[in-house]
């Protein structure tokens, strides 16, 4: 494979690891990765069958996973971003590009979850998603989990997965920043933000 040319070897990546979102998850003590494509859910595996390829070589380990961390977008719930991110190790985590934080109702909001962000180079994109039924009290949370040190950094989302999006519009919000920006947005205006 090493006597491809580069290009073909980044298609290879690509194709191997076409998938859109994967979800590293832990049942009764086995570990596995739920893997999405552009359709949803596409499939369930245990991690060495997907992550065989990086352990041909180091070169193919370097090329093949700047290919599965950077181009694919990795969920995980907000209390266990930070396990994973030390799991993978800080060369791997380090080509992380788009993550999804996922905090549901009845989680708390942890006084800093967002940390374990801070070292990562490679971020682009943040989405931080909440299953909030009155999303507006979720601002006064976000800042006291330290929100603010991270504006301008990448380009970050807050939005609300209720189910009842539809009935409560005027309660549910998405706000955004963007990456080098210094305010944040909601819905229908600038929003500034202070801790």
């Amino acid at each position: 494979m090493l006597s491809l040319p580069p290009e073909i070897r980044n298609l290879i990546y690509c194709s191997v690891y076409a998938f859109k979102s994967i979800y590293p998850a832990t049942r009764n003590g086995l570990r596995s990765l739920i893997l999405f494509s552009d359709n949803g859910f596409e499939d369930e595996l245990p991690p060495s069958e997907v992550l065989a390829l990086l352990l041909v070589n180091r070169q193919i380990l370097k090329e093949a996973a700047a290919i599965f961390y950077g181009k694919i977008q990795f969920e995980q719930f907000m209390h266990d971003m930070p396990r994973f991110i030390k799991g993978i190790g800080r060369m791997r985590a380090n080509l992380l590009t788009d993550l999804v934080l996922v905090q549901s109702q009845d989680m708390i909001l942890e006084h800093s979850p967002l940390e374990c962000l801070f070292p990562l180079e490679g971020l682009r994109i943040v989405r931080l998603e909440f299953e909030y039924e009155y999303f507006p009290n979720l601002k006064d949370e976000l800042l006291r989990a330290g929100i603010l040190q991270f504006t301008g950094r990448f380009d970050i989302e807050v939005l609300n997965t209720w189910p009842d999006t539809e009935v409560y519009v005027d309660r549910v919000g998405i706000w955004s920043c963007e990456k080098g920006a210094t305010k944040w947005k909601g819905p229908k205006e600038t929003v500034t933000w202070r801790g």
